[in-house]
């Protein structure tokens, strides 16, 4: 099975229950610590990849690192992931969640990148651009990269908008050449 379904159906099945009990919010606060955790330390990393450490020992790790932290039930999905021997999946499992989460609330992120930093009147045109088009409320997260000339990339999801000079000139250099 594909860590694509694997997620889907963990984070399907929380996003249900959390919802019917009213802790979707909970889970979304309780995972953001919990991603946090994992991105600045690579033994909890090991730990979740590891095939040699057992489940047992995996939960006991996250009962004491994430206990006083998180909420029991979270605790409880962790432990149930760990059971079914799918704790390497947890980073995916957790962006699925995130994702239909979002998806329910009718918010899309957007990752826009620009060559220079741009002035928040700018800004503030694009995100309502990009609101317009996708009739969602866009969370927008800006980088800048010197190698973007001229325009901006928009990253959402998978797909990507190239509004960049460099994109248009390829596009006219294939239309040139067609």
């Amino acid at each position: 099975m594909s860590v694509q379904r694997i997620a889907r159906r963990y984070a399907s099945a929380l996003l249900l229950s959390a919802t019917e009990v009213g802790m979707s919010e909970t889970f979304e606060r309780d995972f953001a610590t919990i991603l946090r955790h994992i991105d600045v330390s690579p033994d909890l990393r090991m730990l979740l990849r590891s095939p040699v450490i057992e489940s047992w020992r995996k939960k006991k790790v996250f009962d004491e690192v994430f206990g006083p932290q998180v909420a029991p039930a979270t605790l409880g999905f962790i432990s149930l992931v760990a059971d079914k021997g799918r704790e390497t999946y947890l980073r995916d499992i957790i962006a699925e969640y995130s994702n239909l989460l979002d998806k329910r609330r009718g918010v899309v992120r957007a990752v826009i990148t620009s060559a220079v930093e741009l002035d928040e009147t700018t800004r503030t045109k694009v995100v309502e651009g990009l609101a317009a088009s996708t009739k969602r409320t866009v969370i927008a997260t800006w980088k800048t990269d010197p190698a973007v000339l001229g325009g901006i990339v928009v990253r959402i999801g998978d797909t990507v908008l190239d509004g960049t000079i460099r994109h248009q000139l390829v596009e006219l250099k294939e239309r040139l050449r067609g």
